[in-house]
């Protein structure tokens, strides 16, 4: 805010602030901003979060911070939405991205822009480190309130900050500098990906036809890639690594150039010498059965209709047969 106040007249700058009423300081905090933009002749909407989910609050926090930013766009016809992530924030979401995902493209972490609302959303600090913004904040004399359950380790990011990124700094102190540059690195491999992909799909597929031929003589590779926008782009099925192994087999298969396969259980593909296409497909009718809803708790052992047992468990179980990662 004071960066966009020296910048452009306060006419044309928006203030859009949740309190997500969770902390006792955030009342504090956003009498602080009401004073601070009055001062500076800035329109700030406010948004009271007050009804919050027994489960999964961060991702819920975050999803009401966005809905109510969009709102603020559309009924201010803003052209940009700015937020403060900076490389610090870069860093930890691609350490996390890894942690929980392995996938290439989460692991690229925060984008820098994308399209968002009505306009575009922009993260102008992200090549700037925390520690220049506090420098920066302290030679200006501006005051500023840090959530203090940032010091707590409750929360991935909070161990991956604290714990995690300051061990790797200490192997290398430019280790956040390095991630920045495997971002760009990932992002332009991504986006080189993404033409190619482009550019084969409008050449092999056709009224959502697949060229069967033309798709058979592709790098194993680009066969994977173009099966994920072919099948993703459609809205039907998010497809995962194992079953594009087995859509790809299918549709390589020479000995059986007329066929289908069901790949979810709604969605058919159809193999019809040299095109392919998917349809939707009404489930077979089942038995109406009533099911009731409930709340499962952590580490506890349920048991099924047949006598079998499952549980979710924040340890390692003995005898487990399987183990599913939610």
């Amino acid at each position: 805010l004071q960066v966009l106040n020296a910048l452009l007249p306060a006419n044309q700058v928006v203030v859009a602030h949740v309190n997500h009423h969770l902390r006792a300081q955030s009342q504090q905090e956003e009498q602080f901003l009401r004073q601070r933009c009055q001062q500076m002749g800035v329109r700030l909407y406010v948004d009271q979060w007050e009804k919050h989910p027994q489960h999964g609050i961060e991702n819920a926090a975050r999803q009401e911070r966005y809905r109510f930013f969009a709102q603020v766009m559309h009924e201010t016809k803003a052209a940009y939405l700015l937020t403060a992530h900076h490389e610090n924030d870069l860093a930890e979401t691609m350490l996390m991205k890894l942690l929980r995902t392995g996938d290439v493209t989460a692991t690229v972490g925060i984008r820098e822009a994308r399209p968002f609302a009505n306009g575009q959303l922009l993260r102008p600090f992200l090549r700037v480190t925390k520690k220049s913004l506090i420098e920066y904040a302290r030679a200006h004399q501006l005051k500023w309130y840090e959530d203090a359950t940032n010091h707590e380790n409750m929360t991935l990011r909070n161990r991956v900050r604290h714990h995690y990124l300051p061990e790797w700094e200490q192997e290398n102190p430019r280790m956040v500098e390095h991630l920045l540059k495997f971002h760009d690195q990932l992002t332009e491999l991504l986006t080189m990906k993404d033409a190619i992909v482009t550019s084969l799909i409008t050449k092999l597929v056709h009224n959502g036809q697949l060229d069967i031929a033309s798709y058979q003589q592709q790098e194993p590779l680009i066969r994977r890639w173009l099966l994920y926008r072919w099948i993703n782009d459609q809205g039907m099925f998010d497809l995962q690594e194992q079953r594009s192994h087995q859509i790809d087999h299918f549709l390589c298969n020479q000995q059986s150039p007329s066929s289908t396969m069901m790949i979810s259980s709604d969605l058919q593909l159809i193999k019809n010498y040299q095109r392919a296409e998917l349809k939707k497909v009404q489930n077979l009718p089942t038995k109406k059965q009533k099911v009731s809803g409930f709340m499962v708790k952590f580490d506890h052992w349920y048991t099924g209709p047949a006598g079998e047992q499952w549980g979710i468990f924040s340890h390692p179980q003995a005898h487990t047969i399987a183990e599913v990662w939610l």
